[in-house]
């Protein structure tokens, strides 16, 4: 949309990245070594940034403060992929595409529409090409022949300059069927090579083959270089959860480790990664974070712990609930960590807009009246999208269709967002989910915000306004209304015929349904209902719903109906149990001034 672009045309904040690789090679001046190189296919530019570690942490720096490595006005620039050559150089793939962004994002009425119809950039296809990037100074490297050379030979290029050479020759040596006889020379070359890369890629070509003993990595622990002795803690983690004796005694009385963050970071990574209870590795851990504690990975560490115990209570509490719940739940979180928080954020409050203060990518799942009032509404909105104004607000991000999905996908991620971020709702189920993909499979337009209201009302936002009363247990009704499972109202008495609940609403408002939870006294929930409004409180409807609850939470819907008062009445009789309401709210939308 227009807040990304800046006032000459081009990009606030990078918005496409793809295809990132780190330049490893030798043919290119010693400066770029290390650095990341940044594809950015809608800016048109690839971003050069210098890499360095601090603390355990990765710190990345643009190269070219205010500019970038390689920028073009070229309309159909499109870099999509940068790495290491064989040759010691680096290679980009450029896409050359009039149009990089998916269909979705530029339907007839978007900002990019109108930019692609006026300047015909759609035309521009079928151009793609791959550009090696080289400098005056140095000369390609000679062409690679590895699968004409022996095992043994490759073992030689463990220690080449060029990454890609390395990597290459460590995949192979691991794919040959003679690998075990190189095994004594990859030893060697862990123990004795001069090159500490050299090193590296021999432990972990053993590794590869399963030939990386715990006497091996317990002396790589040792190796005069942070990185082969940090990697070897990450070898050893098979041998940390056997409790293999040589190895622990390396780990836990390494003289590296208090001067070396890589090092007891990893450490307190592959201990806890590897599952053991061996009480030297749990003291060494629990040492090294208590050590370390103004190291900020150390306070991330930390932050991690309390949130991982957080989760594992609102596990337990969703198994309490419903086992169902607790599996969709699940399932459902690895969804929205995958896709969804991009836009919507770790919190589901909406992730903020780059270059944008007080903008967001998207709406708030965070007390959204659409959300928890009918699960209809956000199932929709997944197999359709949305577009257009939200409450009057105009957010970047597009949410696309996710029709592609099936529909037990689309139920476990209405299920998550429905009792998360301080929301609480029934699981959506997926054959749910299958009757609305039917019911509305002609549609091949995202769903606007006007469109879904007037199918899904959604919750009133106006609950403490509300004027309640009721036959039995008038002191009570707060505990209804008050945003608290915890509390309720309840007649006192047992479920008898007459028993009414009434609510005075402080606008004359539309309404299509009321929801009855019982919460946790399961039980309480009305055995028969009869619903009649009234917009003064002296004309009533005739019913406007009649039924019986068969479950704690009762959804009672019915016909569109204008109303400032609702009076709900108890229609049957049940022997050993109060009619109890924990929460009751009423989905429609208000009627200012009628």
């Amino acid at each position: 949309g227009r807040r990304r672009v800046n006032k000459r045309g081009g990009l606030n904040n990078f918005t496409g990245c793809a295809g990132q690789g780190i330049y490893r090679g030798d043919r290119l001046p010693a400066d770029l070594k290390g650095d990341l190189i940044i594809p950015e296919p809608v800016g048109r530019l690839i971003r050069r940034a210098k890499v360095t570690r601090k603390d355990g942490r990765t710190v990345l720096t643009n190269a070219y403060p205010g500019t970038e490595f390689i920028r073009t006005r070229d309309i159909n620039f499109r870099p999509l992929w940068a790495t290491t050559s064989p040759d010691g150089a680096m290679m980009v793939i450029d896409m050359h595409r009039g149009i990089i962004q998916q269909g979705n994002w530029t339907r007839p009425g978007s900002y990019l529409r109108g930019v692609i119809d006026k300047w015909g950039i759609h035309k521009n296809v079928q151009q793609g090409r791959i550009y090696r990037l080289t400098h005056d100074t140095f000369r390609p490297d000679k062409q690679p022949r590895m699968l004409d050379e022996t095992t043994e030979e490759l073992v030689a290029h463990l220690s080449h300059p060029n990454g890609w050479w390395r990597d290459t020759a460590q995949k192979l040596i691991i794919l040959r069927k003679d690998r075990d006889s190189v095994v004594p020379l990859l030893e060697k070359h862990v123990l004795e090579n001069k090159s500490e890369l050299g090193r590296l890629h021999a432990l972990w070509t053993l590794e590869g083959i399963g030939k990386a003993t715990p006497k091996l990595v317990a002396a790589a622990m040792a190796d005069s270089s942070s990185l082969v002795r940090t990697n070897a803690i990450r070898v050893s983690e098979p041998s940390l959860t056997s409790e293999n004796p040589a190895v622990i005694a390396a780990l836990t009385g390494s003289a590296h480790l208090n001067g070396d963050p890589e090092m007891f970071l990893q450490a307190i990574n592959s201990i806890r990664f590897s599952g053991t209870e061996n009480e030297a590795l749990l003291s060494l851990c629990d040492s090294l974070i208590d050590r370390n504690s103004d190291n900020p990975v150390i306070g991330s560490l930390k932050q991690m712990r309390r949130d991982n115990q957080s989760e594992r209570e609102k596990r337990r509490a969703n198994a309490q609930r419903s086992v169902r719940l607790a599996k969709s739940m699940e399932k459902g979180k690895v969804i929205y960590q995958q896709l969804c928080f991009s836009c919507h954020g770790p919190d589901g409050k909406g992730a903020p807009m780059p270059g944008q203060p007080g903008h967001k990518l998207a709406p708030s799942f965070v007390n959204n009246p659409r959300l928890v009032g009918n699960d209809d509404t956000a199932v929709l909105t997944l197999l359709h999208g949305l577009t257009g104004d939200i409450d009057g607000k105009k957010y970047e991000g597009l949410m696309v269709s996710m029709a592609t999905n099936d529909n037990d996908w689309i139920a476990n991620i209405t299920t998550y967002i429905r009792n998360s971020f301080g929301n609480k709702a029934e699981p959506t189920r997926a054959k749910q989910v299958a009757k609305l993909r039917d019911k509305f499979k002609s549609r091949k337009e995202p769903w606007t915000q006007a469109e879904l209201e007037k199918i899904y009302p959604p919750v009133l936002a106006n609950q403490k306004l509300w004027k309640l009363t009721a036959s039995h247990g008038q002191s009570e009704l707060k505990g209804c209304v008050d945003d608290n499972m915890s509390s309720r109202f309840t007649t006192g008495k047992i479920q008898s015929p007459g028993m009414w609940v009434q609510v005075e609403l402080p606008e004359i408002s539309e309404l299509t349904q009321i929801t009855l939870d019982a919460g946790t006294s399961t039980g309480d929930y009305p055995r028969g209902y009869e619903v009649v409004a009234s917009v003064d409180g002296k004309t009533w409807s005739k019913p406007i719903a009649r039924g019986d609850g068969k479950s704690a939470i009762t959804k009672i819907k019915f016909p569109a109906t204008k109303a400032k008062f609702l009076k709900i009445t108890q229609t049957k009789r049940h022997s050993g149990l109060y009619w109890s309401i924990h929460e009751m709210s009423l989905n429609g939308k208000e009627l200012a001034g009628r």
